[in-house]
């Protein structure tokens, strides 16, 4: 634990060594703690300093309590020799006053427990300094199991070669286990571990291949190996028989390798092989692998040995990982404490900043030396530090709970905190805090944008409610001018009053698309479209009235594209409003429309364009201050908004939709000079002539019922729009009958089924407050008749279900608000299809 302090006191200026110091003493035990209480070996700390009770235990773990069967109360205080046999106690003397003098001891003894049983250890022990006093670090492990081995290995009858005799064998190995067992109780650097034990292994037997595998991810790696150029690795983890031994925990002896399929050798002339596994803690962490080359072959006395020397192995390897792995953790709490992002502070018993980390700096500006020795309170905002005071002295009395504030920082800026934190004593038995400070200033803007958002949402719930309910209205208004304009002459002037009043509500109508657009987006509803003519009415009606202008460059023979005319229109209205909104005194928006086939030699990389594709690029260009660098990462974020008034979804409305539309949008900016947007959508290159004038609407009478079939069925939840259907479907002679309620429909349908007098079409609202709707409806029609014919209508224009309606089992679909003219264009196409 000193060698700690000493690295750290080499690379802390000495104004704030020693407060540190006790910012990675108090870390340090943590960390003692935490690791001495998972070792299953028992572990001592001996006072060395001690005069009147030699070896006196003033620390061991929960291991140590366990083995011996004492409590820790009873085994505090008490001298190690009291846990010795007597005859290993008269040696106690001699081996403190060794450990005094720096010696590390490893050596093998009889302890006793609590009710008199011995057992043997093998113990490894050396001074360090804690605290100021000199202490023994002593480690015990229990090697009952191993003596046993030992015991039966001494005892077991062994038969040798030719070549060596029983009693030299039985030497070799045991002077094999001595050396090994003392140089891997004292090594902890796992590179030295590793090649001890290969090299050990060589130079007592005389094996020539030899190499030690370690599992890791299902694989085994190869460590260290002599006698091979080079060693299969990885080997997979359910391949060869190292694989086998380590998915068994079983050693594996084959004689001749011929007869093993699944032998796997680095080696030729390989004649036997002898796995064994290394075992630590119940674990197998990988294998000790020997080959047979030449005329030795591997027997039973050799695989005694090895399975023995295995466990020696698998505790050396523990041990050293155990070493890694906490030498790790220090470098890494290092490097916490002064890396980290968040901010580890510790208080004296006044309140005042014993120690900060550097990272206070980003946090307020101030570096950490000038914040040593002042009271926490001061990191407050000043309006924020006496409500702030009563969470102080919570944290100071027993850690409170967390706590945020916002701090100052220099340039005048807030930021927002949270403080953990909990109350330790230190030497002098007074209280000290430790805590830590994290930076929640982006989590508190997301809260305030999630309320933003909820508000946000709210609205658009209500605008799409809006929107349809609208769009009902708006179908009766249309219905009923349509009826009246039915019951005029031609040349009747109120005709003219009619034709302006549906322009209006034409107007209306696509105020409820844009509705319907902002509070759901939704599936494309497409139709072939004129960009040509599209951007040329759009840009002017949006610069009505302002400052700004606009000039069109559009390419001869413009592709058309396949769009959703609403969703599109509402794209280029977006962003030719940002545009004029960049420019308050006035400037030329240039708006310009091109074909293109998209190259991949000459396309930008991050440009998701197909390769070779048709498109429209469509370029609009302000002249206003541009767009800061920082914020064009987020120029497409829902409710990012550079401007106070903005709601932030423009854009992000924009990207989607042209995305949905298979698109691409981008933006360039230069402050100062301007922003431009471009836009790739995906052309229709098969037709770039101009579109046919529209046909004029059909003249509908009365339909010929006898030939068509003329028995409608119609569902919607407005009584207004089914009295004015049921008014509109009669005068042109169709029977039909009404209902609200979706199982009614049902149950009409199987009864004209019955009758005989089944429904030629069905109409059927999309959505149907508290009961089945028309997506519900149809299924179960199709089930009662695979052959209905069925109409869908909503006034969710931009819902899938009319976007694809055949996918959904409907032979057409009308979206509201309609005119008597889409309603009855539909029915009369449908009708015709259904008697072809």
């Amino acid at each position: 634990m000193s060698i700690m302090r000493q690295e750290q006191n080499k690379t802390t200026s000495p104004s704030s060594q020693s407060l540190l110091s006790n910012a990675f003493e108090l870390r340090e035990e943590d960390l003692f703690g935490l690791f001495s209480e998972q070792l299953p070996d028992s572990m001592y700390l001996l006072d060395l300093d001690d005069q009147d009770v030699p070896g006196k235990i003033i620390y061991t773990n929960d291991a140590a309590c366990r083995i011996h069967g004492y409590t820790r109360e009873e085994m505090i205080g008490r001298s190690i020799n009291e846990l010795d046999k007597e005859d290993e106690a008269r040696k106690s003397d001699s081996r403190l006053d060794k450990l005094r003098s720096g010696e590390v001891l490893t050596f093998e003894e009889e302890r006793r427990r609590k009710d008199g049983t011995p057992f043997p250890v093998e113990v490894t022990a050396r001074m360090v300094e804690w605290k100021g006093r000199r202490v023994a670090f002593t480690i015990d492990r229990d090697i009952s199991d191993r003596k046993q081995t030992e015991d039966a290995l001494q005892s077991s009858e062994f038969q040798f070669d030719n070549l060596i005799t029983a009693s030299e064998r039985q030497a070799q190995e045991m002077a094999l286990l001595d050396r090994v067992r003392t140089i891997l109780a004292k090594e902890m650097d796992l590179q030295i571990v590793y090649r001890t034990i290969v090299e050990a292994v060589a130079d007592t037997f005389g094996y020539t291949h030899i190499s030690l595998y370690l599992l890791k991810d299902d694989y085994l790696h190869a460590h260290y190996f002599i006698g091979y150029k080079q060693v299969v690795t990885p080997i997979p983890l359910k391949e060869g028989i190292t694989g086998r031994v380590v998915r068994t925990g079983e050693p594996v002896l084959v004689e001749d390798v011929s007869d093993d399929p699944d032998h796997i050798s680095s080696t030729e002339g390989t004649l036997s092989d002898l796995v064994v596994p290394i075992i630590d803690q119940g674990a197998v962490l990988g294998t000790l692998n020997i080959e047979s080359v030449g005329d030795n072959i591997l027997s039973a006395s050799d695989l005694t040995m090895m399975i023995a020397l295995s466990e020696h192995i698998g505790a050396a390897i523990g041990r050293a990982r155990l070493y890694s792995e906490a030498r790790a953790s220090e470098a890494r709490y290092r490097n916490l404490v002064e890396q980290l992002n968040d901010v580890i502070f510790t208080l004296n018993s006044q309140g005042q900043i014993s120690y900060i980390s550097p990272a206070i700096q980003r946090y307020s500006g101030h570096p950490a030396e000038e914040l040593l020795g002042r009271p926490f309170a001061e990191l407050m905002d000043q309006q924020e530090g006496p409500m702030m005071m009563g969470h102080v002295q919570q944290m100071m009395a027993g850690g409170g709970a967390p706590f945020e504030f916002r701090v100052r920082v220099k340039d005048g800026e807030r930021r927002w905190v949270r403080s953990s934190a909990r109350t330790l004593m230190n030497e002098e038995g007074a209280t000290e805090v430790i805590g830590m400070l994290t930076d929640i200033t982006d989590r508190k803007r997301m809260e305030e944008e999630r309320v933003k958002f909820s508000k946000l949402e709210s609205l658009g719930v209500l605008a799409g409610g809006i929107a349809h309910d609208f769009n009902n209205l708006l179908t009766g208004v249309l219905g009923n001018m349509s009826i009246v304009s039915l019951t005029l002459s031609p040349d009747d002037p109120i005709n003219e009053n009619l034709k302006n009043a549906e322009e209006a509500l034409s107007k209306a109508k696509d105020l409820t698309y844009q509705l319907l657009t902002f509070a759901k987006g939704g599936t494309p509803v497409k139709t072939l479209v004129s960009l040509k003519d599209l951007l040329s009415e759009i840009a002017p009606f949006i610069l009505r009235g302002a400052n700004s202008r606009h000039e069109l460059e559009l390419g001869d023979g413009l592709w058309r594209i396949e769009a959703d005319t609403n969703q599109i229109s509402q794209v280029f209205q977006n962003i030719i409003i940002n545009a004029d909104q960049a420019m308050p005194d006035g400037g030329i928006i240039f708006i310009k429309a091109a074909n293109m086939t998209a190259e991949p030699d000459q396309m930008p990389d991050d440009l998701a364009l197909s390769p070779g594709g048709s498109y429209v690029r469509i370029d609009i260009l302000d002249q206003g201050g541009g767009i800061a660098p920082e914020q064009m990462s987020k120029i497409f974020d829902p409710y990012f908004s550079t401007k106070d008034e903005g709601t932030g979804l423009g854009l992000a409305t924009a990207h989607s939709v042209i995305t949905q539309h298979g698109g691409t949008i981008t933006v360039e900016s230069r402050l100062g000079q301007g922003t431009t947007f471009t836009v790739y959508l995906p052309a229709i290159t098969t037709m770039v002539e101009e579109p046919a004038p529209e046909e004029p609407e059909t003249e509908f009478t009365a339909l010929d019922v006898g030939e068509h079939g003329g028995h409608i069925l119609v569902l919607d939840d407005e009584e207004m729009i089914l009295s004015l259907v049921k008014q509109i479907l009669t005068r042109f002679g169709y029977s039909v009958v009404v209902t609200t309620d979706g199982a009614e429909t049902l149950s009409l349908y199987q009864e004209a089924l019955m009758t005989q007098q089944p429904f030629d079409i069905v109409i059927l609202d999309l959505t149907i407050p508290g009961g089945k709707g028309g997506k519900d409806v149809i299924q179960e029609l199709r089930a009662l008749n695979p052959n209905v014919h069925a109409i869908v209508s909503s006034g969710y224009y931009n819902d899938p279900v009319l976007a694809n309606y055949r996918e959904y089992g409907f032979d057409g679909m009308v979206a509201k608000p309609y005119k008597v003219h889409d309603l009855l264009q539909v029915i009369q196409k449908t009708l015709t299809n259904s008697s072809s």
